[in-house]
């Protein structure tokens, strides 16, 4: 998370990173990491100005499980 705050890596890097050691995740974590990644490429945009502040972001609550 504090990489995707401090916004020195881009998304597409960390996922690409994520890709390199999925062997080394479990299966139950990635949709949760598949969920902040995709709030983090929105964010992106939404810094960059491509994005409008009314757009609305939806997630899938239930995916999630507590652990």
């Amino acid at each position: 998370m504090t990489m995707l705050r401090c916004r020195r890596v881009p998304v597409a890097k960390l996922e690409l990173a994520t890709q390199e050691v999925a062997a080394h995740i479990e299966e139950c974590r990635f949709g949760l990491l598949e969920e902040i990644y995709r709030v983090a490429r929105m964010e992106e945009r939404y810094v960059a100005g491509t994005l409008s502040k009314f757009h609305l972001l939806f997630g899938d609550a239930t995916q999630l499980t507590a652990q």
